[in-house]
């Protein structure tokens, strides 16, 4: 009877010489329990590296995460701070032309009335 173990990497190590060396039953005994505390404690070692591992990417992957680059992100906010503030000036500057295209027109349609009142005046 061989005794296998799987290693990283797809490797498989045969335990049978680490236990026969050992004559003693109660030793080979005390060198199983030795193994299994052992292998318990890296199987879960790996669940644990594992669970974090795919939690993490869960968390990245639905937005749920907080931010990577905190600086990044600041600066970005700086950029679209500075936008809006000239989205602000641009569109006051246009209120500022239509007002202005407003009055001239309101002027030119006067000035089109006192032409036609007069010309009617006189015919």
């Amino acid at each position: 009877m061989s005794i296998v173990v799987s290693k990283p990497g797809g490797r498989v190590a045969d335990l049978r010489p680490y236990f026969d060396s050992v004559p003693d039953p109660r030793s080979r005994r005390g060198r199983w329990c030795s193994l299994t505390a052992r292998l318990t404690t890296e199987n879960q070692h790996l669940r644990n590296r594992l669970s974090e591992a795919l939690g993490e990417q869960v968390w990245k992957e639905t937005g749920l995460g907080g931010p990577t680059d905190i600086q990044q992100l600041q600066r970005r906010i700086t950029e679209l701070e500075q936008q809006a503030v000239g989205l602000c000036r641009q569109l006051s500057d246009r209120d500022n032309e239509l007002a202005a295209a407003r009055a001239t027109n309101r002027g030119l349609m006067a000035h089109l009335n006192e032409s036609a009142k007069g010309h009617r005046e006189q015919q």
